[in-house]
């Protein structure tokens, strides 16, 4: 039976957002697990909301059970309770899913597809928060030792210098006032930095932010290999859990429009929408957005033919799943030494301009 995407959301809108809720991915995809475990069981749905309001954690998701537990104790089916908490605890995809699951019986298989989904969401996110995590650290260290470098150790230098006398080559005196200015105006310095900072964090979270930071990830070069797999992954995954639950591939994808997490990609992906209400095949509307790999395409193409679209995109969500452990790899492989060059560099040219006018010095005397 085909669910038509337009039935899913009871406000007449298509989804908004898959982050939606204030609820972690861990939390979303234990919830989910429990609830499949309830429904393949004998015990009721409301037995079960009321074990999963004393088994979670979470204390916004343990208010929203306690709701649902209350409205289903008046007589409101389950995946009508879990709707008036849509977009704001559980994500959209996830509460249609849920009705989707209601229509057609099928809400254990249902909750079992969303609990692999966002298990398997979570640790692609764990791994990019891992992988990133030396790096950060690496650069945190390096922004300190040249600060420390310019605050406190230059001033030092330039007094002794200065008493030794003689001429200091440009590049020292460039140096010398260089450290005296930040050593004199270390506070404003701070607090231009951390201005800085928070209008860029501020930026970054402003819609036309967003989109040039998402922009970034996927047509960098450096970072293009890891967001493009992280971003057909997450399709593919989502886009074979509506399959197999009876949605046709136009009402899918349009239930899939925002559920990508990435603003740049969600504008070209419209397009694909548009190309197929038009009559064009799944293989060339997903091609001109430029952003799915050409193996992934190729499979998509191979799913469409044979009629096993939805097996086809499970098994793709599982191979690019594993190649975003290699391109991960890749880019810290290229970050960190790149890191410790600059460091390298930085602390090899503040170490010339000291050691310039010792040298020449001591030739002076000798």
């Amino acid at each position: 039976m085909a669910v038509q995407a337009e039935n899913m959301d009871q406000t007449g809108n298509i989804s908004k957002t898959i982050r939606g809720g204030k609820v972690p991915v861990r939390d979303l995809a234990f919830f989910c697990r429990q609830m499949a475990l309830v429904l393949h069981s004998d015990i009721t749905v409301l037995e079960g909301v009321q074990i999963l309001i004393e088994q979670t954690e979470h204390k916004l998701l343990q208010d929203a059970l306690r709701d649902i537990y209350k409205d289903m104790e008046k007589g409101i089916p389950f995946s009508d309770a879990l709707n008036k908490h849509r977009g704001t605890i559980f994500p959209i995809y996830m509460a249609n899913m849920v009705v989707i699951g209601g229509k057609s019986g099928t809400s254990d298989e249902v909750f079992a597809q969303l609990a692999d989904y966002y298990e398997k969401d979570n640790k692609v996110r764990q791994k990019v928060k891992s992988a990133a995590m030396y790096p950060a650290v690496l650069t945190v260290l390096m922004v300190g030792i040249i600060i420390l470098l310019f605050v406190k150790i230059l001033p030092m230098f330039n007094d002794v210098l200065h008493s030794m006398g003689g001429n200091m080559p440009a590049l020292t005196q460039s140096m010398m006032y260089l450290s005296v200015f930040a050593s004199r105006n270390f506070i404003l310095i701070l607090a231009v930095l951390i201005i800085i900072i928070a209008c860029v964090v501020f930026y970054s979270k402003s819609s036309v932010g967003s989109l040039l930071l998402d922009k970034i990830k996927i047509t960098a070069p450096l970072m293009r290999g890891v967001f493009t797999r992280i971003v057909t992954a997450r399709f593919a995954r989502s886009l074979a859990i509506l399959l197999k639950s009876g949605v046709s591939l136009l009402s899918a994808l349009e239930m899939m429009e925002n559920l990508i997490d990435n603003s740049f990609v969600e504008e070209k992906f419209k397009n694909t929408r548009e190309g197929l209400s038009q009559g064009k095949g799944l293989v060339d509307s997903l091609a001109q957005t430029g952003v799915f790999p050409p193996l992934f395409l190729r499979l998509v193409s191979v799913g469409e033919r044979t009629g096993f679209l939805d097996e086809m995109m499970l098994k793709s969500a599982d191979v690019f799943d594993e190649e975003v452990d290699g391109a991960l790899e890749r880019l810290t492989a290229f970050i960190e030494p790149a890191i410790i060059i600059v460091l390298s560099i930085v602390v090899g040219v503040i170490l010339l301009s000291v050691m310039l006018p010792v040298i020449s010095i001591m030739n002076a005397i000798g």
